[in-house]
């Protein structure tokens, strides 16, 4: 460990990172899902995947970063999903139900929502919080607000299937395959515009940059370019059957997946050029990394991922599930998530063969009171060889190497009192370093309180009462107080109990006999060594002048109960002839009195013979 004037830093260093080596993408994980996993939708802000089971009637939601699941109940046949990140709500169309199951990310409480005959696909605009289903038997939109769940229909061409969203322009693209049209609905005011495409139009993808809408015609092999500002139309031709639309808004370049022909054309936006490349066999879905540069077609009939490097134009071959169809991918974490139609499995892809930035374990985030050798702890990485821990006073991180990491725990040693500490790991392998974990921080434990100083009854004290009370001097940044008291200097037989104050009462302790007591203090932090004992000696009679043995567990004599407030007020006082035991006396004596604590005094022949207190429920 080494020290450095502007903190303490520990660092555990990365050795021999290569590089110069391809970077290929890699399956990291399978989850099984329900049966039929047909489409896909991902919550970027809760890292939780969305899984529409189709023969299931069922959502299966995937953690993120465990990939642990549990299933959620909806409709008849969910056909499609839509998520709005800001108001953390899921939308499931229901094909054969015609309606929309709305779940509630944060509880996963579903609402339904009836709309048109069936719906197959939806988009939302988080911007107005409106969403939109393409009822594709019933030529209709319907637009649910995202805040009442109300319903409105608008009229559209026939058979809507997949819709395509410019939240910037507020407007929505719906491909009318039935009718070769595509009805362009103002979001702001529901009125609808045609326009004439291709035959057979199935997808649509804007270019919010470019306010370019790209519609891919199936039955006719041509991509019609629509300008979102005049809605002129060009053609451009495509592959065999081409549905699968992605767009990369920064490099401007579409991608159409060509089911017919096994292959991918790629439109140069500004040009309208393209370039046609061989993928696997049916591809079908398609998503876009604009971060990395890359298209991902998940090929339906060969059970691969083609990946398309959109700089090169070159492609590597990842191989997935049975009939991979749906794809989508978290661009902040570069995971790509394909659903298996086939075999009922998602298949998880890293996006590079870099490690995945490690996620924190232990100690959690903002944890208080951590010893002073804690152990560092978090999870492995993908393909991570090796990692690097940085722990700092500050976030600056100003660090030394130390050694290399190779296991995923590291124990640090000798930090320093009250004091906070941040830190945070990489991974890495022959290719290069993954991104930094997120900061975590914690704070070591504080110092425990001073030891109290004993008060009354004084050392040595003899003659004290039988319920004598203990107390003592406060303790600064004392949170609580431990007495003990014992017949033995040894403290072997121990009363033990803890106490948010400074004194104590002690129950009946026998006549004429010396006992120890002795006081401790703690904090959050630890406690204080034991105070010194003292010793007192109770009294040859229970109550001053009154003998021992008038002082019967079992009060079985004629005298008086005479029962008192707090304040010293008496409430009651009342004979007994009876032999009874304490307990049932003092309930009679309590039976008309209000809740609470009161004080008692057993009398015989006017002298006290048993005192002290009880409570009224």
């Amino acid at each position: 460990m080494k020290h450095r004037s502007a903190g303490m830093i520990i660092a555990v260093a990365i050795i021999g990172i290569c590089g110069g080596k391809s970077r290929a993408d890699y399956v990291v994980a399978t989850v099984h899902v329900g049966s039929g996993p047909i489409a896909i939708a991902l919550d970027t802000v809760t890292n939780k995947i969305y899984v529409a089971d189709q023969y299931a009637n069922t959502v299966t939601v995937i953690d993120g970063i465990t990939y642990n699941t549990l299933t959620i109940p909806v409709g008849t046949q969910p056909w499609y999903l839509a998520v709005n990140p800001a108001t953390d709500k899921i939308y499931v169309p229901n094909r054969g139900s015609n309606n929309v199951t709305v779940i509630d990310g944060s509880t996963n409480s579903t609402t339904t929502v009836n709309v048109g005959s069936a719906p197959q696909t939806i988009v939302v605009n988080m911007i107005t919080n409106k969403i939109y289903v393409a009822n594709g038997n019933s030529s209709s939109v319907t637009v649910i607000d995202g805040t009442t769940d109300s319903a409105t229909t608008i009229g559209v061409g026939a058979n809507p299937l997949f819709m395509a969203i410019n939240s910037v322009t507020n407007k929505i693209y719906v491909p009318n395959n039935g009718g070769n049209t595509v009805t362009v609905i103002d979001g702001a005011t529901n009125a609808t515009s045609t326009v004439t495409v291709g035959a057979n139009p199935t997808n649509a993808a804007v270019n919010p940059i470019t306010n370019k809408i790209y519609v891919s015609n199936s039955g006719s092999s041509v991509i019609t370019i629509i300008d979102g500002n005049t809605l002129s139309t060009v053609s451009v031709n495509s592959g065999l059957n081409g549905e699968g639309l992605a767009v990369n808004s920064v490099t401007n370049k579409i991608f159409v997946n060509n089911q017919g022909s096994s292959t991918v054309t790629i439109i140069d936006g500004a040009t309208d050029s393209v370039y046609t490349i061989a993928s696997g066999a049916e591809p079908a879905g398609a998503a876009v990394n604009t971060a990395t540069n890359k298209d991902y077609v998940a090929n339906y009939g060969s059970g691969t991922v083609t990946i398309i490097n959109g700089a090169t134009n070159a492609t590597s071959t990842l191989t997935t599930g049975n009939t991979p169809g749906s794809i989508e991918l978290n661009s902040l974490t570069n995971y790509i998530y394909v659903a298996n139609k086939g075999d009922n499995t998602i298949s998880v892809i890293y996006g590079s063969s870099l490690p995945s930035a490690p996620i924190l374990s232990s100690p959690s985030n903002g944890s208080i009171n951590i010893p002073l050798s804690p152990t560092l702890s978090w999870n492995s990485s993908p393909s991570a060889t090796s990692y690097e821990v940085q722990l700092s006073n500050s976030t600056n991180f100003l660090f030394v190497s130390d050694t290399s990491q190779t296991g995923t725990a590291r124990s640090i040693s000798s930090l320093s009192l009250a004091t906070t500490y941040y830190w945070r790991v990489i991974a890495s392998n022959s290719y290069g370093a993954s991104p930094w974990s997120v900061v975590d921080s914690f704070s070591t434990m504080g110092t425990p309180p001073a030891v109290p100083i004993l008060s009354s009854p004084s050392n040595g004290a003899i003659n004290m009462a039988v319920t004598p009370t203990l107390s003592w001097g406060t303790v600064a940044n004392a949170s609580f107080y431990r007495v003990q008291i014992s017949n033995s200097p040894l403290f072997t037989l121990v009363i033990d109990t803890s106490l948010a104050g400074t004194s104590r009462r002690v129950p009946q302790l026998p006549v004429s006999a010396t006992y120890y007591w002795r006081v401790n203090a703690g904090n959050t932090y630890g406690e204080s060594a034991w105070s010194d004992a003292w010793s007192f000696t109770t009294a040859s009679t229970g109550v001053a002048g009154v003998p021992a043995q008038f002082m019967p567990a079992t009060l079985g004599y004629d005298g008086v109960i005479a029962v008192y407030s707090l304040t010293g007020r008496q409430v009651s006082r009342m004979p007994f002839n009876t032999s009874a035991s304490k307990a049932s006396l003092l309930r009679l004596a309590g039976k008309n009195l209000a809740m609470g604590c009161y004080r008692y005094r057993f009398l015989r022949n006017l002298q006290a013979v048993d005192d002290g207190t009880f409570v009224v429920r």
